[in-house]
């Protein structure tokens, strides 16, 4: 049989399943159009639709102004206000949908084989990783037909619609081929250029994620590939997707049969499907049928049939596949280049040394390529990003940004251990893993071993953090930090000198004065704080599957606290449009605790132990009152006396600050309050605050709160709608998995102008 004869026959075959799911899924479709006449743009279910409005404004898919406009409770009910953001992404597309659109249309190439002296084109292929290809199956349905095959990469016409010139390249399925005849994908390894580099060096590639929301029922898709063997062309706008299936989307596109193993991608440029066939009519028998009502034959011509609707393999699920495959070392390896978000690689334990902050997230240690927001990963070559997307995504890249920015995604490190060995430590321990070095909660690698003791504080009291020189802004005003929770093992120094490098970036594009590090008063309360819980910290990425249960490594032990922790994460989720969460119960951690823990990590692209970890401590911060105590002492130990004082917290930090306000001598005046990715929005926080709430504290002359959308900690805000008392508060957007970062929040040129104004202004008469 040749190859060519081979692939029709494959495609032929699963052909005939798809038209089966078609029939199958039929009353779904009839439900959905019923729906649609009824009125419903977007006729899926309430967790889908609010996973993919968390994600669009995760992404930047629809500004966050517009979102937080449809988002006010007086103007729409929850169910409205998710299709109205969803009209809003879907309707109006920002000028970069198209630059954006051909960036992503330079990773899908044409696939040919050499049979009888000619090339022979049989489908479509897309870059996934620098040096990995996905196609279907039924194109390659072995290793034989992929070592012949040919792709060829910008095979299209120019702006002028003159041939542009391709690239060729052949494949090496000898060290990487993947495949699946039910789901119908190949992932093969393409050979690099003859300078060496890695193809998706020059062309870029599509970062895959496992996550979801990245489509619902109603919502358009847009595909581009070489149908027929043409040179490449793309599918836009009267498409949409009809039916989600288990393993499968189908959706109404224009492809023809040169279309299999095109990416099809949403609105934002993530492919959210691997397109395989087209999906036929066919008559009670399952046969395929032709325009006419005739049955189809083979000899018939695939412009004879009558196609109904078009199909894809989800991503997610092909993913999944692949994480569940048992490869050597080499092909897991070339796996792992997909990316964090494909679940298919670790969280880095090592390479946390310091590097510049360029904003990009995935980057590989080799410097491959740059990461952009839509999942596109581009390489040197490619052209720069453009739009509104280039914009908070890209992170602080002011000069003092030369510190680690390895964001918070591998999880809150294990603390000292100087407490009892307990919960989450225990559990290592009896695993007989060592936490390597990883990140806390603020994003900043944390220093362990002899670099973490190597002596005392540099600066203040020893134990307790640091204080400013005494000429710092004339002497008349204190800069305060005031850090979150999982900083144990930093040193303060560095901790001090990473905040300030944030707020210089900050400064610096508000045109204001930058600072020195010297200039802030760092109280460090950490150690004291996991002294005082009497456990470690939690456990890095690598133990969750030694423990089983990553809620349950974060959890505190029974009691208060724990059942406040639970109260925590369900209402965290709760507000952010979680359908129908479960009551929680009394005793252990609930169905509801998991499920709403993994609809948080679902909708803000942080990781689940890491959110669970800072929940974990603000309730065992508010639960307890011996912790609170020995906290508060501690952050006092460090604090001026008297003066005028800017205090600026983060996280858990913003809850110790709260409650400082009612320990500070009368002589200190707080000028200014500014509290980043705060969880006081929560009834379950500020209602055991020291001072009460939610109402304005009455000693700070001014309050200003700062929150991301996508940052879980921060759910309860916007504060304004439930607080009294007067306060400016203001949304930024930072980059997805850097959400709860502080390093984000006090680049934004809004909060360092508040911050500096403050700094620079005269003392009130």
């Amino acid at each position: 049989m040749d190859i060519s004869a081979e692939v029709r026959e494959n495609r032929v075959e699963h052909t005939k399943a798809a038209a089966v799911r078609y029939r199958w899924s039929g009353s779904e479709r009839d439900e959905a159009g019923r729906r649609r006449e009824r009125g419903e743009a977007f006729p899926d279910t309430p967790e889908m639709l609010a996973t993919r409005t968390a994600r669009l404004i995760q992404r930047n898919g629809i500004p966050v102004e517009a979102a937080l406009e449809a988002t006010r409770p007086d103007v729409l009910d929850r169910p409205r206000m998710y299709e109205r953001i969803l009209g809003v992404a879907k309707d109006l597309q920002a000028w970069s949908f198209l630059p954006r659109g051909a960036r992503a249309a330079r990773t899908v190439a044409r696939i040919s084989v050499c049979e009888n002296g000619r090339e022979i084109p049989i489908g479509t292929g897309f870059l996934v990783s620098p040096r990995l290809m996905l196609t279907n199956h039924h194109v390659f349905p072995d290793v034989t037909v992929a070592r012949s095959a040919i792709v060829e990469f910008d095979a299209q016409v120019t702006v002028d619609n003159a041939p542009d010139v391709a690239r060729r390249f052949f494949l090496e399925p000898d060290a990487l081929f993947v495949a699946d005849h039910d789901l119908d994908f190949a992932l093969v390894l393409v050979s690099p250029g003859a300078d060496g580099r890695p193809v998706g060096e020059t062309f870029g590639w599509n970062r895959l994620s496992v996550q979801r929301g990245k489509l619902v029922i109603g919502e358009p898709v847009n595909i581009i590939g070489h149908p027929s063997g043409r040179l490449k062309e793309i599918s836009i706008r009267e498409n949409r997707l009809e039916a989600r299936l288990d393993d499968f989307l189908q959706y109404q596109t224009d492809t023809e049969p040169g279309s299999s193993g095109s990416p099809v991608f949403n609105d934002q440029w993530e492919v959210t499907a691997l397109h395989h066939s087209g999906v036929p009519r066919t008559d009670d028998q399952g046969r395929i049928l032709r325009h006419d009502g005739q049955v189809w034959r083979e000899g018939d011509g695939d412009d004879a049939v009558d196609w109904v609707s078009n199909e894809g393999v989800r991503i997610s699920v092909i993913l999944k596949h692949l994480a569940a495959l048992p490869l050597d070392g080499d092909r897991r390896a070339l796996l792992a280049e997909m990316g964090r978000e494909s679940g298919l690689q670790d969280r880095p334990l090592d390479g946390l040394q310091d590097r510049p902050s360029d904003g990009l997230q995935d980057r590989p240690s080799d410097g491959l390529q740059d990461q952009h927001p839509d999942g596109l990963l581009t390489g040197p070559q490619a052209e720069p990003q453009i739009g509104p997307q280039a914009g908070p995504q890209d992170g602080p890249q002011a000069g003092p940004q030369d510190g680690p920015q390895a964001g918070p995604q591998t999880g809150p490190q294990a603390g000292p251990q100087d407490g009892p060995q307990g919960g989450a430590a225990a559990r290592t321990a009896a695993a007989g893993l060592v936490p390597p070095p990883a990140p806390s909660a603020d994003g900043i690698p944390v220093e362990t071993g002899a670099q973490a003791s190597a002596g005392p504080l540099q600066a203040g009291v020893p134990g307790a953090g640091l204080v400013s020189r005494p000429t710092a802004f004339g002497g008349s005003v204190h800069l305060v930090f005031l850090h979150g929770r999982g900083q144990q093992g930093h040193d303060p120094e560095r901790l001090r000198r990473y905040w300030t490098a944030g707020l210089n970036g900050g400064l610096t594009r508000a045109g204001l004065d930058t600072i020195t590090p010297d200039d802030v008063w760092f109280p460090f309360y950490a150690p004291r704080l996991v002294q005082a819980m009497g456990a470690l910290e939690t456990l890095p990425t690598f133990a969750r599957e030694a423990l089983g249960d990553p809620v349950e490594a974060a959890a505190p032990q029974p009691g208060g606290a724990r059942r406040l922790y639970e109260q925590l994460i369900t209402e965290a989720a709760a507000r952010t449009g979680m359908p129908e969460p479960r009551p929680v119960g009394e005793e252990g951690l609930s169905d509801a605790v998991h499920q709403a823990l993994s609809w948080l990590a679902d909708t803000t692209d942080l990781d689940r132990l890491l959110i669970a970890a800072i929940f974990g401590d603000v309730a065992a911060y508010l639960d307890d009152q011996r912790v609170r105590e020995a906290v508060l002492d501690c952050v006092l130990q460090t604090m001026p006396r008297t003066g005028r004082l800017a205090l600026v917290t983060h996280s858990l930090g913003t809850i110790v600050g709260m409650d400082l306000l009612t320990r500070l001598p009368p002589e200190v005046e707080v000028e200014l309050l500014v509290t980043t990715g705060s969880p006081l929005g929560l009834d379950s926080v500020h209602e055991r605050l020291l001072s009460g709430g939610p109402h304005r504290p009455g000693r700070v002359a001014r309050w200003f709160n700062v929150w991301c959308p996508i940052d879980p900690v921060a759910i309860g805000c916007p504060l304004g709608d439930h607080w009294e008392g007067e306060l400016a508060e203001t949304p930024v957007a930072n980059p997805a998995g850097r959400a709860h970062d502080i390093e984000e929040y006090l680049a934004h040129p809004e909060v360092a102008q508040v911050i500096g104004g403050t700094l620079t202004s005269p003392a009130p008469v």
